[in-house]
């Protein structure tokens, strides 16, 4: 019996093959030394810590706006948030935005191929509540996420409603 290959054990996961895909892809196109150590250890930010960042309380009153670095990108399993973490020269220098089910980031045309590792982005939300952290990130809700020219890839008030 032949061996199953790693690639067709990834395929009966689409979550995990999601998560590889975006890695293989990063790494292929990493040019940020930082970045590319951060995939290739792929400890940055693990599954279940990008599904509870969603779960946290938000404060409205500490509203953010960053401009930093794409690191890392996940995309949940069905029904939980994806994340996003982004490397930053300012603040506490590392966050963990939570952006939106796969589903309702596709509807805005968010793919795994929208931003590269290492591409700089402006992203305005707010931080979770009493500055919690998740595995030594800052953690806080994307409420809109654009590439260094401006062009809008994601619109939290674009979501459905509840999914606010």
């Amino acid at each position: 019996m032949k061996p199953e290959s790693a690639r067709s054990r990834c395929a009966r996961k689409p979550f995990l093959a999601s998560l590889l895909v975006v890695s293989a892809v990063a790494l292929a196109a990493c040019t940020d030394t930082d970045a590319l150590k951060n995939l290739v250890q792929l400890k940055e930010l693990s599954p279940d810590a990008a599904v509870s960042v969603a779960g946290l309380p938000f404060d409205a009153g500490v509203p953010l706006t960053i401009r930093g670095r794409v690191t890392t990108l996940l995309f949940a399993k069905p029904g939980a948030s994806g994340a996003m973490v982004v490397h930053t020269t300012a603040g506490p220098g590392k966050y963990v935005f939570s952006t939106a089910p796969t589903p309702d980031l596709a509807r805005q045309g968010f793919s795994r191929f929208t931003l590269k590792p290492g591409e700089a982005v402006i992203v305005t939300g707010v931080l979770a509540e009493h500055g919690q952290q998740i595995e030594g990130l800052a953690a806080a809700r994307a409420d809109t996420i654009a590439t260094a020219d401006g062009r809008r890839v994601f619109d939290r008030t674009a979501l459905p409603a509840g999914r606010h």
